[in-house]
Protein backbone atom coordinates (compact mmCIF):
# COMPACT_ATOMS: atom_id res chain seq x y z
CA UNK A 1 0.00 0.00 0.00
CA UNK A 2 1.10 3.55 -0.62
CA UNK A 3 1.30 6.77 1.17
CA UNK A 4 -1.02 9.69 0.34
CA UNK A 5 0.57 12.99 0.78
CA UNK A 6 -1.78 15.91 1.02
CA UNK A 7 -0.55 19.41 0.72
CA UNK A 8 -2.78 22.20 1.71
CA UNK A 9 -2.06 25.60 0.23
CA UNK A 10 -3.47 29.03 1.03
CA UNK A 11 -4.19 31.07 -2.11
CA UNK A 12 -5.09 34.73 -2.67
CA UNK A 13 -5.60 37.16 -5.50
CA UNK A 14 -3.60 40.22 -6.41
CA UNK A 15 -6.84 42.19 -6.65
CA UNK A 16 -9.75 42.09 -4.30
CA UNK A 17 -13.28 41.61 -5.46
CA UNK A 18 -16.36 39.45 -5.51
CA UNK A 19 -15.88 35.85 -6.69
CA UNK A 20 -18.34 34.96 -9.45
CA UNK A 21 -17.08 31.44 -10.24
CA UNK A 22 -14.89 28.73 -8.72
CA UNK A 23 -13.39 26.59 -11.50
CA UNK A 24 -12.00 23.74 -9.37
CA UNK A 25 -13.37 21.42 -6.70
CA UNK A 26 -11.78 20.09 -3.57
CA UNK A 27 -9.25 17.41 -4.44
CA UNK A 28 -8.78 18.45 -8.09
CA UNK A 29 -5.27 18.49 -9.33
CA UNK A 30 -4.16 21.97 -10.50
CA UNK A 31 -1.13 23.23 -12.34
CA UNK A 32 0.63 26.57 -12.41
CA UNK A 33 -1.31 29.08 -14.53
CA UNK A 34 -4.72 27.38 -14.13
CA UNK A 35 -7.63 29.72 -13.44
CA UNK A 36 -9.00 28.69 -10.10
CA UNK A 37 -11.56 31.44 -9.52
CA UNK A 38 -13.11 34.25 -11.54
CA UNK A 39 -13.70 37.67 -10.02
CA UNK A 40 -16.41 40.18 -10.96
CA UNK A 41 -14.70 42.65 -13.34
CA UNK A 42 -17.54 45.20 -13.60
CA UNK A 43 -15.91 47.58 -11.13
CA UNK A 44 -12.48 47.24 -12.78
CA UNK A 45 -13.93 47.90 -16.24
CA UNK A 46 -15.69 51.03 -14.98
CA UNK A 47 -12.48 52.23 -13.30
CA UNK A 48 -10.53 51.57 -16.52
CA UNK A 49 -13.08 53.49 -18.61
CA UNK A 50 -12.87 56.34 -16.12
CA UNK A 51 -9.08 56.35 -16.36
CA UNK A 52 -9.23 56.34 -20.18
CA UNK A 53 -11.68 59.27 -20.09
CA UNK A 54 -9.34 61.13 -17.74
CA UNK A 55 -6.50 60.58 -20.22
CA UNK A 56 -8.66 61.94 -23.06
CA UNK A 57 -9.57 65.00 -21.00
CA UNK A 58 -5.95 65.59 -20.09
CA UNK A 59 -4.91 65.30 -23.76
CA UNK A 60 -7.63 67.77 -24.80
CA UNK A 61 -6.58 70.18 -22.05
CA UNK A 62 -2.95 69.91 -23.13
CA UNK A 63 -3.92 70.61 -26.76
CA UNK A 64 -6.05 73.58 -25.69
CA UNK A 65 -3.21 74.93 -23.59
CA UNK A 66 -0.82 74.60 -26.53
CA UNK A 67 -3.31 76.39 -28.80
CA UNK A 68 -3.76 79.11 -26.18
CA UNK A 69 0.00 79.60 -26.10
CA UNK A 70 -0.06 80.11 -29.88
CA UNK A 71 -2.92 82.61 -29.60
CA UNK A 72 -1.04 84.51 -26.93
CA UNK A 73 2.12 84.50 -29.05
CA UNK A 74 0.16 85.82 -32.05
CA UNK A 75 -1.58 88.50 -29.97
CA UNK A 76 1.56 89.62 -28.19
CA UNK A 77 2.86 92.08 -30.86
CA UNK A 78 -0.49 93.87 -31.08
CA UNK A 79 -0.73 94.03 -27.30
CA UNK A 80 2.79 95.45 -27.09
CA UNK A 81 1.93 98.13 -29.70
CA UNK A 82 -1.26 99.01 -27.82
CA UNK A 83 0.71 99.26 -24.58
CA UNK A 84 3.30 101.53 -26.22
CA UNK A 85 0.51 103.75 -27.61
CA UNK A 86 -1.16 103.92 -24.20
CA UNK A 87 2.13 104.84 -22.56
CA UNK A 88 2.75 107.56 -25.18
CA UNK A 89 -0.77 108.94 -24.64
CA UNK A 90 -0.17 108.96 -20.90
CA UNK A 91 3.17 110.73 -21.40
CA UNK A 92 1.52 113.33 -23.69
CA UNK A 93 -1.24 113.92 -21.15
CA UNK A 94 1.34 114.32 -18.42
CA UNK A 95 3.28 116.81 -20.56
CA UNK A 96 0.08 118.78 -21.23
CA UNK A 97 -0.71 118.78 -17.54
CA UNK A 98 2.78 120.09 -16.77
CA UNK A 99 2.38 122.84 -19.40
CA UNK A 100 -0.99 123.84 -18.04
CA UNK A 101 0.40 123.99 -14.51
CA UNK A 102 3.23 126.22 -15.77
CA UNK A 103 0.79 128.47 -17.66
CA UNK A 104 0.38 128.96 -21.41
CA UNK A 105 3.11 130.49 -23.55
CA UNK A 106 2.51 133.59 -25.69
CA UNK A 107 2.69 131.41 -28.80
CA UNK A 108 0.03 129.05 -27.42
CA UNK A 109 -2.22 132.02 -26.63
CA UNK A 110 -1.72 133.44 -30.14
CA UNK A 111 -2.50 130.10 -31.76
CA UNK A 112 -5.59 129.69 -29.61
CA UNK A 113 -6.70 133.26 -30.47
CA UNK A 114 -6.19 132.64 -34.21
CA UNK A 115 -8.23 129.44 -33.96
CA UNK A 116 -10.93 131.31 -32.07
CA UNK A 117 -10.97 134.11 -34.69
CA UNK A 118 -11.27 131.56 -37.51
CA UNK A 119 -14.07 129.79 -35.72
CA UNK A 120 -15.89 133.09 -35.08
CA UNK A 121 -15.54 134.14 -38.74
CA UNK A 122 -16.89 130.78 -39.88
CA UNK A 123 -19.77 131.08 -37.42
CA UNK A 124 -20.62 134.58 -38.65
CA UNK A 125 -20.51 133.48 -42.30
CA UNK A 126 -22.77 130.55 -41.57
CA UNK A 127 -25.10 132.74 -39.56
CA UNK A 128 -25.32 135.23 -42.46
CA UNK A 129 -25.98 132.40 -44.91
CA UNK A 130 -28.67 131.01 -42.65
CA UNK A 131 -30.26 134.44 -42.35
CA UNK A 132 -30.19 134.84 -46.14
CA UNK A 133 -31.81 131.43 -46.57
CA UNK A 134 -34.51 132.07 -44.02
CA UNK A 135 -35.13 135.66 -45.18
CA UNK A 136 -35.62 134.52 -48.77
CA UNK A 137 -38.20 132.02 -47.68
CA UNK A 138 -40.75 134.67 -46.61
CA UNK A 139 -43.58 134.94 -49.18
CA UNK A 140 -43.14 138.70 -49.69
CA UNK A 141 -39.42 138.24 -50.33
CA UNK A 142 -40.08 135.45 -52.83
CA UNK A 143 -42.60 137.68 -54.68
CA UNK A 144 -40.11 140.56 -54.70
CA UNK A 145 -37.41 138.24 -56.07
CA UNK A 146 -39.71 137.12 -58.91
CA UNK A 147 -40.51 140.73 -59.67
CA UNK A 148 -36.80 141.64 -59.79
CA UNK A 149 -36.21 138.65 -62.08
CA UNK A 150 -38.95 139.84 -64.42
CA UNK A 151 -37.45 143.35 -64.53
CA UNK A 152 -33.99 141.95 -65.18
CA UNK A 153 -35.32 139.84 -68.05
CA UNK A 154 -37.12 142.88 -69.56
CA UNK A 155 -33.91 144.91 -69.43
CA UNK A 156 -31.95 142.04 -71.00
CA UNK A 157 -34.43 141.68 -73.87
CA UNK A 158 -34.52 145.45 -74.37
CA UNK A 159 -30.73 145.52 -74.58
CA UNK A 160 -30.79 142.61 -77.02
CA UNK A 161 -33.34 144.41 -79.21
CA UNK A 162 -31.34 147.66 -79.07
CA UNK A 163 -28.17 145.84 -79.95
CA UNK A 164 -29.89 143.91 -82.65
CA UNK A 165 -31.48 147.05 -84.11
CA UNK A 166 -28.13 148.85 -83.90
CA UNK A 167 -26.41 145.94 -85.53
CA UNK A 168 -28.97 145.92 -88.35
CA UNK A 169 -28.38 149.65 -88.92
CA UNK A 170 -24.60 149.04 -89.01
CA UNK A 171 -25.02 146.32 -91.58
CA UNK A 172 -27.20 148.57 -93.77
CA UNK A 173 -24.64 151.34 -93.56
CA UNK A 174 -21.82 148.99 -94.44
CA UNK A 175 -23.73 147.68 -97.46
CA UNK A 176 -24.35 151.16 -98.98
Amino acid sequence: SGTIVVTQVQIGTELGGRVVAVNVSEGDQVHAGDTLVQLDTTLYKAQRAQAEAAISVAQANAAAAAANVEVVKASLPAAEVALTAAQAARDAALANQTLLKAGPTIEQIQIAQAQLDQAEAARQALEAGLYALTAASRPEDVSAAWERLGLARQEYYRMTVVLTSQRIEDIRTAMN
